[in-house]
């Protein structure tokens, strides 16, 4: 039932604390609440993100957690975290930080805005020195965890493998310096809650080793995390075919990892019965009256497909 999907967001400030609240953080539950975000199977993209609107606060709320970009990203000093409920018990499905939250004062709908990227506040601090290891022979994954302990968060490997020799990355956050090390090394790092999971970028390490096509799926099996089945009772109408892949639909919200597999049983788009990769994860959610619930997967074609 409709009644039974519930959000909560929650936003905090790096330091100091909400005079309202009394504490680093305020809640926000029991409004009503659209929510966009969407996640991406790579670092390299910047489109890892979240849109909110929040309505029915006071202003005395929205006047304390406004924000706005600036070119300096010292001055960004709130994360958000979002959970949703749609009956079956709560999930965290983002963390982020936030870029801006403006008040929006077109009666009858007042609230605010707020634009979020994946990374918490601590992961985005522009004031480090660069992160470098010296050496000739220096492990990549370890020059993935220098980065990260850098910016206080845990690295969580997945099958890289690789050496390089004296690995430095700059950049103002988590992000941007995980993308340009990704680049460098042919890695996929995917920013969690407080975590970074590091995955081989499969097509170009595995084929430069000239490693045959069967080997190559062995690969990525062996590195693949979880494989979710969804048959017809799980999606909405049927999968629909898009620019190399499909995209699935559904009204419920199940806690898929970007990196996870899905595979498609039973559905009556034979085409679509095998296993996929995702590209990316959309969540469409709104606790406003009429407003949708959907977690729309879009898939590729992996490297396990049939």
């Amino acid at each position: 039932m409709f009644s039974q999907k519930k959000l909560r967001v929650v936003i905090e400030k790096s330091s100091g604390i909400y005079s309202i609240t009394g504490s680093s953080e305020m809640e926000f539950v029991g409004l009503p609440i659209d929510v966009h975000i969407n996640k991406v199977s790579w670092s390299r993209s910047t489109n890892f993100k979240a849109d909110i609107k929040i309505y029915g606060i006071s202003k005395q709320k929205m006047d304390a957690i406004s924000s706005f970009k600036w070119r300096d990203l010292t001055v960004i000093n709130k994360s958000v975290r979002i959970y949703a409920d749609d009956g079956k018990g709560e999930l965290l499905i983002y963390s982020g930080t936030v870029a801006t939250a403006v008040p929006v004062y077109n009666a009858p709908d007042i609230y605010i805005a707020i634009e979020s990227y994946a990374g918490i506040y601590d992961n985005v601090n522009s004031e480090l020195p660069p992160s470098h290891l010296v050496g000739k022979n220096i492990p990549v994954p370890l020059f993935f965890e220098k980065i990260c302990l850098d910016y206080k968060v845990a690295c969580v490997n997945h099958g890289v493998v690789g050496v390089c020799e004296d690995p430095f990355v700059d950049g103002g956050g988590l992000q941007e310096r995980l993308r340009k090390a990704g680049m460098a090394y042919d890695v996929d790092a995917i920013i969690g809650d407080n975590r970074v999971d590091i995955y081989p970028t499969i097509q170009k390490n595995v084929l430069s080793l000239g490693v045959s096509i069967s080997g190559l799926i062995s690969f990525a099996q062996k590195f693949a995390t979880k494989v979710w089945t969804l048959t017809q009772n799980d999606y909405i109408n049927y999968p629909t075919f898009i620019d190399q892949g499909i995209k699935i639909e559904l009204d419920t919200l199940k806690p898929i990892a970007i990196k996870d597999k899905v595979k498609i049983k039973d559905s009556d788009v034979s085409a679509a019965n095998t296993t996929w990769s995702l590209s990316m994860i959309e969540y469409n959610l709104s606790t406003r009256i009429g407003g949708h619930w959907t977690m729309t997967l879009y898939c590729y074609l992996g490297f396990n497909g049939a």
